[in-house]
């Protein structure tokens, strides 16, 4: 919450554990970062706006399910990867760091997801991919940072390099 604030959004690698709240349905999880802005002076949430606004948002993240009310854990993988990257857009927020965001997702919902961030970025957000996967962050990123233990060993431009010079810059 104190990273939303200052206008950060943070992807955790573990969406199950760290990424929603199981037992809440995707109406509820979509909205936790704007919550208060759905809530009266009271802090009663107007559930139909909820509703309205998670069905836009769902609308442009392309996910897929039967209803807002479902609960999100029964979702797929790339489903729920992308309802968590939601939330957080949702937020608004100037820099989106993710870490290992389209691990265990299918090949259709990792490019929904870069597509999504690609966006972002247009839009002026400041968008950091922590990944593992050296062909994602060739086609993906304007600038790759490769560390090693911990310590930066190299900064590229994407499209000046390919991924044996960065598998040689990590080993």
């Amino acid at each position: 919450e104190a990273m939303m604030k200052r206008g950060m959004a943070f992807v955790s690698e573990d969406r199950k554990t760290d990424g929603f709240v199981p037992l809440m349905s995707i109406r509820e999880n979509e909205t936790l970062s704007i919550l208060p802005s759905m809530s009266n002076r009271l802090g009663a949430v107007r559930r139909k706006e909820q509703k309205e606004f998670t069905k836009k948002l769902s609308e442009r993240m392309t996910d897929k399910y039967s209803s807002t009310e479902q609960q999100v854990s029964s979702l797929r993988g790339g489903n729920q990867e992308k309802g968590i990257i939601g939330r957080c857009v949702a937020a608004k927020p100037s820099i989106f760091m993710l870490d290992e965001p389209t691990r265990g997702v299918d090949v259709v919902a990792k490019s929904e997801i870069y597509n999504i961030l690609t966006e972002m970025a247009s839009e002026g957000v400041l968008v950091v991919v922590f990944s593992s996967e050296l062909e994602e962050l060739l086609d993906v990123c304007d600038e790759i940072i490769a560390l090693k233990t911990g310590e930066v060993v190299g900064r590229v431009v994407a499209a000046e390099v390919d991924k044996n010079t960065l598998m040689h810059m990590i080993s």
